[in-house]
């Protein structure tokens, strides 16, 4: 039996590929991971004015941290007018691509002010370093992107 072609077998034809073509989209786009940047970034949204008031304390200090990469290593120096009993904080190794892979270190400072964190377990990639800390009644907060 010969298929006779018409304008009603065109428009039915178009029609199921088109659900298949969709149907397959759908699936397909059900599979892939969806990461967040943060699971509570709305909270995180509500509190940026007070990011905003850490980033500028620390850019009003005379000396400013030193955030900085090298061989496996992140050294974090502060600046000397602290005294490294009196400061609190933490180092967030945030990585913008899948937030599974952050890692957060507490500040343990030497009397210089300054810390090495070993990051030879950190993935190769771009890398956020979120240092936040607190001396005396004022925080404070610096980034520093570098690539692994």
């Amino acid at each position: 039996m010969k298929l006779k072609w018409n304008w009603g077998t065109g428009i039915a034809l178009f029609y199921v590929v088109f659900v298949l073509f969709m149907l397959g989209n759908l699936i397909f786009s059900s599979t892939i991971p969806i990461n967040l940047v943060a699971e509570d970034y709305y909270v995180q949204e509500l509190q940026y004015q007070d990011k905003i008031e850490m980033i500028k304390n620390t850019q009003k200090l005379q000396e400013q941290p030193i955030l900085q990469y090298a061989d496996n290593s992140f050294l974090i120096k502060l600046p000397s007018l602290f005294k490294s009993e009196d400061i609190k904080g933490d180092l967030h190794f945030y990585r913008p691509s899948d937030s599974k892979l952050d890692k957060i270190y507490t500040l343990k400072l030497t009397p210089a002010n300054s810390q090495v964190f070993d990051i030879s377990t950190l993935k190769p990639g771009t890398w956020r370093a979120k240092l936040m800390w607190e001396a005396g009644d004022k925080s404070y907060y610096q980034e520093s992107v570098f690539v692994k």
